[in-house]
């Protein structure tokens, strides 16, 4: 369990403000759980974590580029519930990411498109 030791560190910087560093360790704590069996759990939350460092330090077009990349990823999971729940949440962080830019009509689509995938599609 390097990898949760190393996340843990990362999370000190970020709580510091130093979100370069910060996501150095995050992305070496992921590259780790990609080594390791049943890690899928920290994969999300570290994930997680390097997209709010991200944001923090206003990347948002790299935010946008990780939560693309990230969806693909899902894309070739076995679609359970928990992994269409995540694949909204990343949607929705990517979403927040285009309000924050001014682009209503990029996070609109996406919104949209979590409500169908999840089955709960309306008129909005």
């Amino acid at each position: 369990m390097l990898h949760y030791r190393i996340a843990e560190r990362g999370k000190l910087f970020a709580l510091d403000k130093n979100y370069k560093e910060a996501l150095r360790y995050y992305r070496e704590a992921l590259r780790l759980t990609q080594q390791e069996k049943d890690s899928e759990l920290f994969f999300q939350h570290y994930s997680q974590c390097v997209m709010e460092s991200l944001e923090l330090s206003g990347a948002h077009d790299q935010v946008i580029s990780f939560c693309e990349n990230y969806r693909t990823f899902l894309e070739d999971k076995e679609k359970d519930i928990l992994v269409r729940k995540h694949h909204a949440f990343v949607s929705e962080r990517q979403a927040i990411q285009h309000v924050l830019k001014e682009e209503p009509e990029e996070a609109k689509t996406l919104l949209m498109q979590v409500q169908k995938d999840l089955g709960k599609a309306s008129n909005l």
